[in-house]
């Protein structure tokens, strides 16, 4: 999956998207990058925005939907680092965007082009999320319910913040948006980090899927990732890969990865968007 000239995918991804929307917010803005476990890691950004002498940071999360373990360490980072500095400025952050029609725009478009309209040019279509353990989506209820299979269903102010029903909505929201059949769709969640058993994940789990699928009569699968905003090993690997391979396996034919949002240019006009709606406006004196 590694680019022979620009290397990994996500890095490359991440770069063209850094720099299409530099271009679009134009000169009074300066766009760094920031990875949490590799370099140019987050500390380095903040320390040359600070050098820069820019009056507001910008965190924009690369994550549609809201988890401890994503989003919320990516915050963590920048306010420790922030807070072991002098003359920091103003810190906000892009809030998650699972159900921003700038985000889901972008990736609908992407979705048509490679199902067709309605999603006729296959038999069904899976959106695979990032799975997580149901007790860290448990925690995020404000209501004290716990997160089970009711989350797919249900969307309101006690689950609102829930990983897993973040999750669901994104699915309607593009189901709708694309005409899909409600029947030739499904939601399912990938990259356990544990053995089953030991720790609960959300499910149904996507491999399991892949295989379901197939022995159902599925000939013809899509699947796309709308938890990732930039193609990754959870995606060309975990997905394109040995997804295919557990599909045809299962008597499948032919699965089409559907890309993520990536730099395209939806996506970078749209996220350009979102960066400017954090923008304070000037107040005005009435007088």
């Amino acid at each position: 999956i590694w680019d022979s000239k620009r290397g990994s995918p996500l890095r490359f991804h991440t770069e063209d998207l850094a720099e299409g929307v530099q271009k679009q917010l134009g000169s009074d803005f300066v766009v760094r990058i920031g990875f949490q476990y590799s370099a140019p890691f987050t500390s380095d950004a903040l320390e040359e925005l600070v050098k820069e002498r820019v009056t507001q940071v910008i965190v924009v999360p690369m994550f549609p939907h809201y988890a401890s373990g994503t989003s919320g360490t990516s915050l963590a980072e920048v306010y420790k680092q922030a807070a072991q500095m002098f003359c920091v400025p103003s810190i906000s952050a892009v809030p998650p965007f699972y159900d921003n029609t700038l985000f889901l725009n972008a990736q609908a478009q992407i979705i048509q082009e490679a199902v067709g309209p309605r999603g006729q040019g296959v038999d069904h279509i899976i959106f695979s999320f990032h799975g997580l353990p149901v007790k860290q989506c448990t925690s995020a209820h404000r209501d004290g319910s716990v997160c089970d299979a009711t989350c797919a269903c249900r969307f309101n102010e006690g689950n609102r913040n829930c990983y897993r029903a973040q999750c669901h909505e994104t699915a309607r929201l593009l189901t709708y948006q694309l005409g899909l059949d409600k029947q030739k769709c499904s939601v399912s969640f990938q990259s356990r980090l544990t053995l089953r058993g030991t720790i609960e994940w959300i499910r149904p789990y996507t491999d399991d899927a892949f295989e379901t699928l197939a022995k159902l009569g599925v000939k013809r699968l899509a699947v796309v990732a709308p938890s990732f905003t930039a193609d990754c090993i959870e995606t060309l690997e975990e997905l394109g890969i040995t997804g295919e391979k557990q599909f045809r396996d299962a008597g499948g034919e032919e699965l089409i990865l559907i890309p993520c949002v990536n730099a395209s240019k939806a996506w970078i006009s749209g996220l350009t968007q979102m960066i400017r709606d954090q923008v304070p406006r000037p107040t005005r004196t009435v007088g």
